[in-house]
Order: structure tokens, then sequence, then C-alpha cells
């Protein structure tokens, strides 16, 4: 498949945050993707987990 293409997406995410302790924080991120034009599928979904600590 030797072709020209254009990609075009949108995105739409989401942030959620919880205290574990006075300085730490759960962070849960989820994204969806929709990628048009794609030969790979048009959504994908992004997940992302993390840990924040507030130093002060």
């Amino acid at each position: 498949m030797n072709r020209d293409g254009f990609l075009y997406s949108a995105a739409l995410g989401a942030t959620f945050e919880g205290y574990l302790a006075d300085r730490v924080i759960l962070l849960l991120k989820v994204r969806q993707r929709c990628a048009f034009g794609s030969p790979t599928g048009v959504f994908h979904t992004e997940l992302g987990f993390g840990l924040r600590f507030i130093i002060n």
C-alpha cells in the first residue's frame, strides 16, 4: 500500500486525583483518541497512573 494519506484526530481526556496522605496524591489519566484515516484503527485508549509528592 504505497499511497498518500491524510490523518486527522481528536482527543477527549480526563484526570482524576485522590489524596493518599497529606502530601501524596494518586493520579489516574484517561484519554480517548479518534484517529480517522489511519489503517491501524479509529479509536485508541490511553491510560496513565502516577504518584505526585508535594515537597514544601
